[in-house]
């Protein structure tokens, strides 16, 4: 770390999209050389000594050794430096191994079942040396440097490296034998010696093949899940692919029969949804040297860009709908019988979808019809515009159908007024389809290609949360020139977003109704609502648990009476209201004559006052027939007959 070496290159090793340089390094000190090391291996591991002694020579071999006996003449401050070393994996490799530790199925660590028996010696010379050497104040590893380091869990010592400090006398380590982390003071760290170095790293670092995130990042429950299908599991890992430092491997369960694969398992759960990938046919012939000038420079892209207001002749070559057409600058020009295209996906027989990006046509192409493009064919920006016509009606969407009298739960997620608030079911019954249309809606929005868009009061689109960045069904709740206020159409929230975090959305992705509930709280008359009232509204509702009754229909609003528990009972939300004087019951003139029952009475809950009112008529003309002196309450009671 922070030291000058001298490289000599000796071989080049050409992987998919990068190139890596075998090299011997000159160490300063000792003028020896290390055996040949990928240059973008990041872990460069030393020691925690800088003494002068002989290197040992780096191979990325297993250790040939068996039980480790300490030799006497090690002694700590005075060892050689030692280089970590690290399995290596080749695309195809595949093994018997366990999982030793999950951050995530993007990053997790697994140790080959072959090299057990070694690493469970190492261990056990490992803390026999530890145990003999108390721990000294001057011990101090810099970050990078190998020690050896007394796990919080178990107390016992595993070889470790340090990756920074926490503070001046605790620093944070990663344990290169089982990939997981710990934060330690100085007094449990030993200095270690070449002879424990002697087995290559067990842990390694591998990716989940064949799956990414449903939403966009992983969550607590996909990750647990993932813990539950390993855990003390002997597992068949496959190498596939390698993404920079770490293996990309297939998992597969074969204790039982027929064996599992767990990104199958993942996906079928819901805890992951399919990640679709493919490797292009390799470079022939006369391709090589292109193919090395690809590998070597990032491929970039682009899209014609026009300027609002742009007028432009154009041939329209593909059109899928009014919200969704491609257009072709009319000077543009053919290149023969193979055009620029972008995968869109791989189909089950293996066959690939592509999207021709000068044209915006889709289709099916064979494998074999595929090839890595150069950057020298990218720098004329693709020319297929899309489009959609801005008089085009768009976003035709519902949300889901009650009946009237129908019940049901709901968790209130956003509350504007007695008159407009949101609610979603409780539970979801479809929201496992919800799922899979958000997840296709996702890459629909991520591929779509942006362009000015102006959408209308009322009308559907998508919405790029601000929260996570992920894309939803919308509604618009207000426009203006610079920013809309829309309502997520699922989930029952607001946010107003600026319109480039909005994208036209296609009828195909609004064939599953909205799960949000529109409501409005029945029987108390409408007026202009005072804080106070909307304070109290917001206590008793948002974010809560109540039961919902639809009394009527309006449109998409649903006129609801809304009950919620409260002091071992339940309490109707109305009614509070009505006893706390923020709001006036409605009356029978004031309700819709379509929703009034067979007598023409109200509907709405103030029919229970009327009720409890004239009980407490008949209590008083009883009392008055009994007891009333004639002359004095003949009037009150010829008041309360009539």
């Amino acid at each position: 770390m922070g030291k000058h070496y001298s490289l000599t290159g000796v071989d080049v090793l050409q992987e998919e999209v990068k190139l890596s340089f075998a090299v011997d390094v000159v160490l300063p000190d000792s003028q020896d050389c290390l055996n040949k090391v990928p240059l973008e291996m990041k872990s460069h591991l030393t020691s925690g000594y800088d003494a002068k002694g002989d290197s040992s020579r780096v191979t990325e071999n297993d250790s040939k050794g068996s039980e480790k006996n300490l030799p006497e003449d090690e002694d700590p401050p005075h060892c050689a430096n030692s280089i970590a070393k690290f399995v290596s994996l080749s695309i195809g490799d595949e093994f018997s191994g366990v999982v030793s530790h999950i951050q995530n199925p993007d990053t997790f660590f697994c140790q080959r079942m072959q090299n057990a028996r070694q690493l469970a010696e190492l261990e056990a010379s490992l803390n026999e040396y530890c145990g003999k050497f108390p721990g000294s104040p001057s011990f101090r590893p810099a970050a990078g440097n190998v020690c050896c380091a007394q796990f919080t869990e178990d107390n016992l010592w595993y070889r470790a490296a340090v990756t920074a400090y926490a503070s001046e006398d605790t620093v944070l380590v990663d344990y290169m034998d089982y990939g997981n982390s710990d934060s330690l003071p100085l007094t449990r760290l030993r200095p270690i010696i070449p002879s424990l170095m002697d087995l290559p790293a067990q842990a390694i670092r591998c990716s989940l093949a064949g799956v990414k995130p449903p939403l966009g990042t992983w969550t607590s429950e996909d990750i647990s899940y993932m813990k539950k299908l390993v855990k003390d599991k002997v597992l068949t890992v496959k190498v596939v692919d390698k993404e920079s430092s770490r293996s990309v491997v297939e998992l597969t369960d074969a204790s039982g029969t027929p064996a599992v694969n767990i990104s199958s398992l993942l996906i079928e759960e819901g805890c992951a949804a399919e990640k679709l990938s493919m490797a292009l046919p390799a470079a022939r012939g006369s391709d090589v040297e292109q193919a090395n000038e690809d590998t070597m420079n990032k491929r970039t892209c682009k899209w014609i860009e026009l300027t609002l207001n742009q007028t432009l002749s154009v041939i329209v070559c593909t059109v899928y709908n009014p919200g969704e057409f491609y257009c072709q600058i009319s000077n543009s020009h053919e290149d023969g019988n193979w055009y620029r295209a972008v995968v869109q996906n791989i189909t089950s027989d293996g066959s690939v979808r592509v999207s021709f990006v000068d044209y915006g046509n889709s289709e099916e192409v064979p494998l074999d019809n595929i090839r890595q493009i150069s950057p020298s064919f990218l720098k004329l920006p693709f020319q297929a515009i899309k489009c959609w016509l801005s008089a085009a009606s768009l976003g035709h969407w519902k949300s889901i159908e009650l009946a009237v009298d129908e019940t049901m739960s709901v968790w209130v997620t956003e509350v504007v007024s007695p008159d407009l608030f949101y609610a979603v079911p409780v539970p979801n019954k479809g929201q496992k389809e919800l799922l899979k249309e958000l997840i296709s809606l996702e890459d629909y929005c991520r591929s779509c290609n942006k362009q000015p868009f102006q959408p209308k009061l009322g009308e559907a689109c998508c919405a790029q949360f601000s929260g996570n960045g992920n894309w939803y069904r919308a509604v618009v709740l207000e426009a203006s020139q610079s920013a809309v206020k829309v309502l997520y159409g699922d989930y029952g929230s607001t946010e107003t977003l600026p319109l480039s975090k909005v994208l036209p959305i296609t009828d195909s992705y609004l064939k599953l109704p909205f799960q949000t509930i529109t409501c409005s709280l029945a029987g108390i008359q409408k007026a202009e609502w005072s804080p106070l009232v909307l304070d109290k509204l917001k206590k008793l509702l948002l974010k809560q648990y109540v039961t919902i009754t639809v009394k009527e229909i309006n449109g998409n609003v649903n006129l609801v009476t809304v009950e919620k528990p409260f002091d071992n009972g339940y309490v109707n939300v109305a009614d509070k209201l009505l006893k706390e004087g923020l709001v006036m019951a409605c009356s029978a003139e004031s309700s819709h004559p379509e929703h009034q029952g067979d007598g023409g009475e109200t509907n709405c809950c103030c029919a229970e006052l009327k009720v409890q009112l004239e009980k407490h008529k008949q209590v008083l003309l009883f009392l008055l027939n009994k007891f009333g002196n004639p002359d004095g309450f003949a009037d009150m009671k010829n008041l309360l007959e009539s």
